[in-house]
Order: C-alpha cells, then structure tokens, then sequence
C-alpha cells in the first residue's frame, strides 16, 4: 500500500472543509467545551459550520449559534434554518442582509451554511473588534447597525419583550444547556 502524506488525499477534492476543520482542531484540542460543543453539534443545525467559523474567527460557538437561532428559528427553538427572510432581504441561517451585504447576498452562497456561518463570524469578529469585546453592543450592531440601538424585540414564552442582544444571550444559555439524545 503506497504510504500518503496527512490530508493530501484531500489535494484535488471538493472537500467541506466545515467538517473537516472542526474534526482537526478537535483532535488536538484539551478543550473539554470543545468536545462537548462537537458532540453537541447534531443538535444544532448547521452545527459543525458554526463551530468551524466560530474557532477559526475567535468566538464562542455558542454565541454564533445562538445568534443563527434568533435570526432564523425564534424564541422557540435554539437552531436557526437556512432560509431567505426579512421580506427577500434576509439570506441563510445568520439573515445577512442584501441592503447592506449586497457583495455577499449576491451570490449563490450566500445560501450555503458554511459560507452564511463564515461571514458572520468575519462580521461578529469586526464587531467585537469595534466595540472591545463588548458582546450587547457587537449583538446590538450585528442587528440594528450600532451598538446602542435596541435593534428587533422578541417576545419570549415568560412574556419578556428583549433586545435583540438579550435575545440572542437568551439562546446562548439555553445552547449551552442542550442535551443530545
């Protein structure tokens, strides 16, 4: 049998590289939250894109899926879908919007988990940058365009009507609470 350099079966391919890449960080990770959040990943649409964009750019996986969740699946459930929204003006699981993201939304992948997760990663990781790791004003500006805007309310079942960062950190801790089956 031919012995092969690591990875360079891959040389060539079409890989997706967002299920590769979290495999990889994983097996050399000591990060328990790490392998936990990777096992949880199936729980969670698009859960492997979101981790992969998520270490690759810095953030806490848990926050960018918690926002994919608010964008796209509500107060009632902790993954967001891949869907065009905001009356045609929202694309994928992070709703990027084509009035102010027309470069990205204009291309087909903006319909594709992996790149929707990547760039708002890219995004979240500007935004963090921006505003010194301040999560409410980066959340606040992801949504509404400045830090100090409330941004969309969401009603939630308890009867609270929250900013969208509230929101967003709502999901996050349910996310952070979920056990697979």
């Amino acid at each position: 049998m031919p012995r092969r350099q690591p990875l360079s079966w891959l040389k060539g391919e079409l890989v997706p590289w967002a299920l590769i890449v979290p495999i990889a960080l994983i097996a050399t990770s000591q990060s328990s939250f790490a392998q936990l959040f990777w096992a949880q990943h199936r729980c969670i649409a698009f859960g492997g894109e979101i981790f992969s964009a998520a270490t690759r750019h810095d953030l806490d996986p848990r926050l960018l899926a918690a926002i994919a969740a608010q964008e796209t699946g509500g107060p009632s459930r902790n993954s967001g879908a891949n869907i065009v929204g905001d009356k045609g003006h929202g694309f994928g699981p992070f709703q990027i919007d084509d009035r102010s993201h027309g470069d990205f939304t204009s291309k087909p992948e903006a319909m594709v988990p992996a790149f929707s997760a990547e760039y708002a990663a890219v995004m979240m990781q500007d935004l963090m940058s921006r505003y010194e790791s301040d999560v409410i004003k980066s959340l606040s500006a992801y949504n509404a365009g400045l830090g100090s805007r409330c941004g969309t309310r969401t009603s939630w079942p308890d009867q609270a009507s929250v900013c969208y960062a509230q929101s967003v950190l709502r999901h996050e801790t349910q996310i952070e609470n979920i056990t697979c089956p």
